[in-house]
């Protein structure tokens, strides 16, 4: 690969990153739609437990390139999630 095909290919790589993250992101903001919906429909069936404070984890410095910054923003979004399934089924009475 020359390097004006390998410059032209840069910029298109970064565009469809890009898009895959809005995709990313747009799956995980339905996901977490659907978890609050569940919870709501749920409400009968769970224990009542008071809130539990936010595990407050030691932040990695901020010196990511900025797509990576967005991947992890959105693991970390995916985790939220995860710990959201996690507290309902622990909550279930069923």
């Amino acid at each position: 690969m020359d390097i004006i095909a390998c410059s032209e290919a840069q910029p298109q790589r970064e565009v469809q990153v890009r898009h895959e993250l809005n995709v990313g992101s747009a799956v995980c903001e339905k996901l977490g739609n659907i978890i609050t919906k569940l919870g709501d429909r749920l409400t009968p069936v769970l224990r009542n437990e008071p809130a539990m404070a936010k595990e407050e984890c030691a932040k990695t410095p901020d010196n990511l390139v900025p797509l990576a910054h967005e991947i992890r923003a959105m693991r970390e979004l995916v985790e939220d999630h995860i710990s959201r399934l996690e507290g309902l089924l622990e909550r279930l009475e069923l």
